[in-house]
């Protein structure tokens, strides 16, 4: 079989992400023609496609020690070295591969990445409009251009650029998810736009954490309703005679069993049918994201006790006055250590 032929072998098994036969195939291909620049950069992508930076830098700079000026080497990297955090390197990495050749959207898109991570804001929106100016067709170009206006928080921006890349490839995964976090309190989207996206591509890692996210921010929603709740009820009922409290603990509660319920039932039905299936099982999985809604329910259990009860007398709030300490308690330790690992 020729070289040539050796190399589009390798590139498919790329595509279908078959590491170990692409290591058969490198390792045979190499020790035949060890300063193949082609079979270099091949490598390069090879080790990119597992996040293996140290490795594709090296693989790029040995493509590049040969032939220094194939811009493809040069956006290889500039990738590397940007998830290396050297970001100075990296952006002029990737400024030469755009030098190299100015008609390719895709060395400009790779500008637009680098220079987001580097949070050089102007030249990643210039790189990006020029990426689309290029390939107004290429899905992947708008998500890019989308994501420069999503870090620059124009909103309507990104979602535009989003709804473009989505009206080009339906199933593109990165404009699923990005688009569903442009409107980040709009749950019911936000979480069928995340859960959707990992249907698309069940090992998109950031979709993962994004929805992880809205969780736990939706758990401390919740939870700030509880601990008002109960707050409330309270001081509706603390020192009063129970008779005097009874009318505005009931009330409270009413208000509380409305509101609560008719938001939680807004959302349920808002939810397509994979989040309502699915979400119940990432919750189980983030141990965090459950003892924050078991706090929240007892926080907000507690309060429609206290409202229902003052007529019974004031010893059921003194049963749950300790609750409440307790759940405030515990609840600002998970958030100190939310806070402390995020």
């Amino acid at each position: 079989m020729s070289g040539e032929h050796d190399l589009d072998r390798i590139h498919r098994l790329i595509d279908v992400e078959r590491w170990p036969e692409v290591d058969d195939a490198l390792a045979v291909a190499l020790a035949r023609d060890p300063q193949d620049v082609d079979l270099l950069l091949a490598s390069a992508r090879r080790h990119l496609g597992v996040d293996d930076a140290p490795r594709t830098l090296a693989a790029a700079d040995a493509a590049l020690g040969i032939a220094p000026h194939v811009a493809l080497g040069h956006r290889y990297r500039a990738l590397a070295l940007s998830s290396l955090a050297r970001h100075r390197d990296a952006q002029a990495a990737a400024s030469r591969a755009v030098s190299l050749d100015p008609h390719d959207p895709v060395e400009h898109a790779t500008l637009a990445l680098v220079a987001l991570r580097r949070r050089d804001r102007a030249v990643a929106r210039r790189a990006a409009a020029e990426a689309v100016r290029l390939a107004p067709d290429d899905a992947e170009v708008h998500v890019v251009e989308g994501l420069t206006h999503l870090r620059a928080h124009r909103r309507r921006r990104a979602a535009r650029s989003f709804h473009r890349a989505l009206a080009l490839a339906p199933e593109n995964a990165k404009a699923r998810e990005l688009l569903a976090i442009t409107h980040p309190w709009r749950v019911a989207r936000l979480l069928n736009g995340l859960w959707s996206a990992l249907a698309l591509d069940p090992h998109e890692a950031s979709a993962y954490e994004n929805l992880v996210g809205a969780l736990r921010r939706l758990m401390w929603v919740a939870w700030l309703v509880g601990l008002a709740s109960l707050g409330s009820a309270y001081l509706l009922t603390d020192g009063r005679d129970p008779r005097e409290a009874t009318a505005g603990s009931i009330t409270l509660g009413v208000v509380l069993l409305v509101v609560l319920g008719g938001l939680g039932a807004g959302l349920w039905r808002a939810l397509d049918a994979g989040p309502r299936r699915g979400l119940s099982e990432v919750m189980r999985r983030d141990g965090a994201v459950l003892l924050i809604l078991g706090l929240a329910l007892m926080l907000t259990v507690g309060a429609l006790a206290v409202c229902f009860a003052p007529a019974a007398g004031t010893d059921l709030v003194v049963a749950v006055s300790p609750l409440y300490r307790i759940g405030v308690l515990v609840s600002w330790v998970i958030w100190w250590r939310e806070r402390r690992g995020g």
